[in-house]
């Protein structure tokens, strides 16, 4: 289990066992509203798994360990800073998302483990959080193990989560002011096809008035499944127009398809 950005869409894996051998790997799932992603070794890697503990009782000031490729003498010791919403431009929201601090430069698939050595959580960002009493503290951003359970299975047999897909524009987009403004748009996704642009203001989302970047998301996701149509209020230049978009599943995006696992 890892950062699915890390695999998802890799032309080669490769895994390095703790005695230093090389092992071939395949990907075997993905699950984008989540962010993992599975993969699997080409061989036996002869270690004792971590078992999966749950972070839901995880508080701010809890002590954690992060440790990435390295041992021991990679690893750090670091505490809980925030448990809030994260918010991500490519349109995604993670949950009560654990912040920790200090900042783990190996942060991208490293493990969270909790004082009796369960997994807590995945790896997956550096970012800037603002603490009151300490200013902008550089840290870190995991994933909580808990949002895994539910999909674990579906991630082996399937390739992804079997229920319905929650619906994709193909953009990315940023806040300023509660204002969201659309800063790229994935080639050939459903937002390209709509006529959406770069530098595009979204005001509404079927009429809706956007609050923020997360609000946009949520109101675009309550429309429905992927492939729904939602439109879009948006301001190019000076002129308003709502734009009809069909969108999309993100999953049959992807370059790389999951193998069947054994």
């Amino acid at each position: 289990m890892t950062a699915g950005y890390l695999i998802v869409e890799s032309e080669r894996i490769e895994v390095t066992a703790s005695d230093g051998r090389k092992l071939a790997a395949v990907f075997v799932g993905y699950d984008h509203a989540t962010g993992f992603g599975i993969l699997r070794a080409e061989g036996t890697l002869q270690v004792e798994p971590m078992k999966l503990g749950s972070a839901s009782d995880l508080k701010e000031g809890a002590p954690v360990i992060v440790a990435g490729h390295g041992g021991l003498e990679a690893a750090i010791g670091a505490r809980v800073v925030a448990r809030r919403e994260f918010t991500g431009y490519w349109e995604y929201i993670l949950d009560h998302a654990i912040y920790t601090a200090p900042a783990y430069a190996q942060f991208a698939g490293a493990a969270l483990i909790g004082p009796d050595g369960e997994l807590l959580g995945v790896g997956s960002l550096f970012t800037q959080l603002t603490v009151p009493g300490l200013g902008l503290l550089p840290c870190n951003v995991f994933i909580p193990v808990d949002l895994l359970h539910p999909i674990l299975d579906d991630l082996i047999a399937a390739g992804r989560p079997q229920q319905p897909a929650r619906p994709w524009l193909g953009v990315n987009a940023e806040e300023a002011h509660q204002r969201v403004f659309i800063t790229r748009i994935t080639e050939g996704g459903p937002a390209e096809e709509a006529g959406l642009q770069a530098e595009d203001l979204v005001l509404t989302v079927n009429g809706k008035p956007v609050t923020g970047l997360s609000d946009f998301y949520r109101k675009v996701w309550d429309a429905g499944s992927a492939g729904t149509e939602v439109k879009l209020g948006v301001l190019k230049g000076t002129d308003i127009k709502e734009i009809p978009v069909r969108t999309g599943d993100r999953n049959r995006f992807l370059l790389m398809k999951p193998k069947k696992t054994i």
